[in-house]
């Protein structure tokens, strides 16, 4: 049977809510009235809740809510389905609409804010739960939730607004039900001082029969169920071969509560000191990169981490990741095995100004400034999701052929698995491609020691180590099928831009001009190595 809320809404003095009970209710003092008349609103997370765990959400800037206000039995027009915004002054309508402090007024909310309800409301009802009755019995939780925009939506929160002064409180009820399912896993916990987050692997080929739930960044499985539903099974399996195991819960859903689900061994906990020259394994796995040699070469390594500092990782990256960053890698084979791939080429079209979608230009007349401009170029997962998603038709056409291909770099190695918080794999940017210079070659790359400036925005490094040497060097237990070896004379583009028919390169070399940095023809073929971030 549904568990409905313990909270009923009635109209005071002003609108609030009170708890029902059996003994009387010794009157209350009166609350202090709004100096302003209007109410700022303030929005909170009763919780998903089960005997021994309660899981709340932060509400964050963006987030929206649905208000409603009831006077006298009806919806006031002003107020009917208002779209409440968190902003950086607090929650507040596009239009200006206020909050009106009016003793005869009941206000009700709900979270996620839709334009189009998929049912009435109920101005008649006494709490949040008779308000939105038909709303949460026909809110749409798909199969599929493994998006976590789409789990997200899948849930309804519902509230009635209690006022106090000049604020008017929305303690949000959950009116779904949450499955967390924790599979064994491995959970990296990090040593390292600037305290990284966990880094959760899951198992191996996981499925689940007829659902989809959303991975969070804690390694578990989390599925929201409408309670209103007809109760279901959830299944599936884990493991492969003879070790395959299953699984199955049946719900027994109630609003606002939560099934922890807890599969055989859960967590295997791993502590782990993570450094530049790490392997990262095609299922997210990470090995020291003083690991045993033999252990190293019969893994499964797809990259290298080259670099740790985040303040030299992208901020889209960061987003995407939901702010948990850990570290960039540094694929051990390039693209098709040193195939050749141009930057922009439409049927030899190949002038195109990539600032009207954000990117930045790095040429400057001025080498030392050109240096400058393409060091601080550190975005390049932000290029590859801008054409994606603002050149999509010409991106998924293999015009912007070396992008398309970078991140298409996962079906040649296998990896990283789909389930894992990565970026995924895509061409780095003229300030990544330098740090895996500095991290993994051993170069300093500054703009003083060996640096010669050249024409059409060009620049070099002369005498200053042995590039190619190093960066291989760091490759060297990686068994051979799974590395390309950096060339001698080896050119490798960057998602740098740098003018509307040219963008950047860098060479590496072991003798003379160690490494460059050119400024060439879009059209031009080069090779590719791919990073990602996790």
């Amino acid at each position: 049977m549904r568990r409905f809320p313990f909270i009923i809404c009635t109209l005071a003095i002003i609108a609030s809510c009170s708890e029902k009970g059996d003994e009387p209710v010794p009157p209350t003092p009166p609350e202090p009235q709004p100096s302003s008349g209007y109410y700022q609103a303030a929005v909170s997370d009763n919780g998903f809740a089960s005997e021994d765990l309660k899981i709340t959400r932060d509400f964050a800037s963006g987030d929206r809510i649905g208000v409603f206000a009831v006077k006298e039995g009806a919806v006031l027009d002003s107020i009917d389905n208002l779209c409440v915004t968190l902003g950086d002054n607090g929650w507040e309508t596009a239009d200006g609409t206020m909050l009106t402090a009016d003793s005869d007024i009941t206000y009700y909310a709900y979270w996620p804010y839709t334009e189009s309800l998929p049912s009435d409301i109920h101005p008649e009802g006494i709490d949040d739960y008779s308000f939105f009755s038909d709303v949460i019995d026909k809110w749409e939780v798909p199969s599929s939730q493994e998006n976590a925009g789409t789990f997200e939506a899948a849930d309804l929160m519902t509230a009635c607004g209690t006022a106090n002064g000049d604020t008017l409180s929305f303690a949000m009820n959950h009116q779904m039900f949450l499955v967390i399912t924790e599979l064994p896993h491995k959970r990296y916990i990090f040593t390292n001082e600037n305290g990284l987050p966990d880094w959760n692997v899951p198992a191996t080929d996981i499925t689940f029969e007829g659902f989809g739930p959303y991975r969070h960044e804690d390694g578990t499985y989390r599925y929201i169920v409408n309670p209103m539903s007809p109760a279901m099974t959830l299944s599936g399996t884990y493991g492969e071969g003879e070790e395959m195991q299953s699984w199955e819960y049946r719900t027994e859903a109630v609003a606002g509560g939560l099934y922890y689900n807890k599969i055989g061994s859960g967590a295997e906990t791993v502590e782990h000191n993570l450094q530049v020259g790490d392997y990262f394994l095609a299922d997210g796995s990470l090995l020291p990169k003083d690991a045993d040699p033999s252990l190293i070469s019969s893994s499964d390594v797809i990259g290298i981490v080259f670099q740790l500092d985040q303040s030299r990782i992208g901020e889209a990256e960061k987003e995407a990741l939901g702010g948990n960053v850990h570290a960039l890698v540094m694929a051990t084979k390039t693209v098709q095995n040193d195939n050749y791939f141009a930057w922009y080429n439409n049927n030899g079209v190949y002038s195109r100004d990539e600032t009207e979608i954000g990117m930045v230009s790095t040429y400057d007349d001025d080498p030392y400034k050109a240096f400058e401009l393409s060091d601080a170029d550190i975005n390049g997962y932000a290029k590859t999701k801008a054409l994606r998603e603002q050149r999509t038709e010409d991106y998924e056409a293999g015009y912007y052929e070396a992008f398309k291909a970078a991140a298409d770099f996962r079906n040649e190695v296998g990896g990283p698995s789909e389930s894992l918080n990565t970026t995924g794999w895509y061409m780095p940017s003229c300030g990544q491609a330098f740090d895996i210079l500095r991290n993994l070659g051993g170069v300093t790359l500054n703009d003083s020691d060996g640096f010669i400036g050249s024409n059409l925005a060009s620049f070099y490094w002369d005498g200053i180590g042995p590039v190619v040497t190093n960066l291989n060097q760091a490759m060297s237990n990686v068994s051979d099928e799974n590395k390309n070896d950096f060339k001698n004379s080896g050119y490798y583009w960057t998602s740098s831009y740098c003018l509307d028919d040219e963008a950047r390169y860098y060479g590496v070399i072991d003798i003379g001009s160690n490494v460059m940095c050119v400024s060439t023809y879009k059209r031009d073929i080069l090779h590719v190595r791919s990073i990602l971030a996790f």
